[in-house]
């Protein structure tokens, strides 16, 4: 994330963590990713689905579109949950910081389709998709923080804070691991909104992996 949509960030959490999202068992529900939440969407018909529109958003230098302006084929990308920087965007994904599997388990099996896509292509709030090493996107999963936290411990209490703003965003219910877990998080010192800016500024120097 550049340094705009982090602060955007601490304020969509100083907004939305107050009080935990709550607790909930999961429903198992029938899940087809691709029937019920879609692919990446041209929500503004400007030629940029959204995948490329969080790509452009977060480089951290000015995007080198494609001869039709319609993608992103180079940049400067940092990767919270790495600490990496990247210059090729074919090594990253655009992360469901809630994944779709997750959001559907927890409430989102009740949505409509419209609504699933609109969750599945949401670009308004902050936190909700972000570009990160594929790799870890991929050893992420579908998992909650009760299963997996970010490699990169710095970025945990981020993490954390916009898992729960994300949730509380749309609705979404947590289970009693996935709560506990993130109380865990949100109790080590420092873990708090006012800080979350102070403390990410000093992980920009991470390693460059073209």
């Amino acid at each position: 994330m550049n340094p705009r949509a982090l602060i955007a960030l601490a304020a969509f959490v100083w907004l939305l963590t107050f009080p935990a999202a709550g607790q909930t068992p999961e429903v198992n529900a029938p899940y087809d990713r691709a029937r019920q939440y879609g692919g990446w969407i041209d929500a503004n018909r400007d030629c940029m689905n959204t995948r490329h529109t969080v790509l452009a958003q977060e480089s951290l230098v000015p995007p080198t579109l494609s001869a039709n302006g319609c993608k992103v084929i180079a940049g400067l990308w940092f990767d919270p949950y790495t600490a990496l920087t990247f210059t090729n965007p074919k090594r990253l994904d655009i992360d469901h910081l809630v994944p779709l599997s997750e959001a559907h388990q927890s409430g989102a099996w009740a949505w409509t389709d419209e609504r699933r896509r609109a969750y599945a292509n949401d670009l308004d709030n902050p936190g909700h998709l972000i570009a990160v090493q594929a790799r870890a996107n991929r050893r992420k999963g579908a998992r909650d923080p009760a299963e997996w936290l970010p490699p990169n411990e710095a970025f945990r209490c981020p993490y954390v804070l916009a898992w729960v703003a994300v949730k509380r965003a749309w609705g979404l219910s947590m289970d009693r691991a996935e709560a506990a877990a993130i109380e865990r998080v949100r109790g080590r010192p420092g873990c708090h909104f006012k800080t979350v800016v102070i403390r990410y500024a000093g992980l920009k120097s991470g390693r460059i992996a073209k």
